[in-house]
């Protein structure tokens, strides 16, 4: 009797990888590919990698990822949302911008001034977007949208406590 091929197997325990693809059908237009991403991949990644690609003003609060017309949690997978029958095939995702969005103005010809730092120290941390960007990090880590929002809710009364004394 013979034993079946075992050289188009997967070792144990390895992740097989999918092609990602990243559609907005309006402005501002985009078409991002991702190769060989882990199924494990956060939909706060996608979010994060279509923030990278649009550059500007583009903040991953946002930015909303739908699969099949539906909405995607930041804290879900790519593999929660597409189950089993999306790993090693392409996947399709829609994009939308919330709120508009301006793209980088070209410095072209211009008369570049100083280089700024950005704000840093307690002055970003009264910023929304660092508020916003814990909360991404919470719900990548935590993958649970409820414990994110309540330890960022925490966060956010400890530091304005401190900032009261």
């Amino acid at each position: 009797m013979q034993r079946p091929s075992t050289s188009s197997q997967k070792p144990p325990g390895s992740t097989p990888s999918l092609k990602i693809v990243l559609k907005s059908l309006r402005n501002p237009p985009l078409t991002l590919s991702l190769s060989s991403e882990s199924p494990l991949t956060s939909i706060h990644e996608l979010k994060a990698a279509v923030v990278k690609e649009l550059g500007g003003s583009a903040k991953v609060e946002n930015i909303r990822i739908l699969y099949k017309k539906k909405p995607c949690s930041d804290s879900k997978t790519v593999k929660e949302i597409v189950g089993d029958e999306g790993v090693g095939k392409e996947v399709e995702f829609t994009v939308m911008v919330i709120g508009g969005f301006a793209a980088p103005v070209s410095q072209q010809g211009a008369n570049p001034g100083p280089v700024s730092q950005g704000p840093s120290g307690e002055e970003i941390l009264r910023s929304e977007e660092f508020w916003g960007d814990l909360k991404g990090f919470l719900l990548q880590r935590l993958r649970d949208e409820e414990k994110a929002t309540e330890a960022l809710n925490a966060f956010q009364k400890g530091w304005r406590k401190r900032e009261a004394l």
